[in-house]
């Protein structure tokens, strides 16, 4: 998905579970907000890997639901400015 600008959290959150097993996912320069990456969380609870680079509009809210849902999560790619508080 990574570079589709268009998807958007309802459409994430209408396809995504679906998609239980999905063991990575490539979501980076895609305007998702927290509602997407929250329902993808939620859903998606194999995730091994995870990029969310240039997600401008991505929280440290909905990341933290990542890291609380994902248990099998060992990479994630994310913008500098996410970092400073996890």
């Amino acid at each position: 998905m990574g570079g589709a600008i268009h998807v958007t959290d309802l459409v994430v959150e209408s396809v995504i579970p679906r998609f239980k097993n999905l063991l990575a996912l490539d979501i980076s320069q895609v305007d998702l907000r927290d509602g997407g990456l929250s329902a993808i969380a939620q859903s998606c609870l194999l995730l091994q890997g995870l990029n969310v680079s240039q997600c401008s509009e991505i929280t440290d809210e909905s990341l933290m639901v990542v890291a609380e849902n994902c248990r099998n999560l060992r990479r994630v790619l994310s913008s500098p400015r996410h970092w400073a508080n996890l």
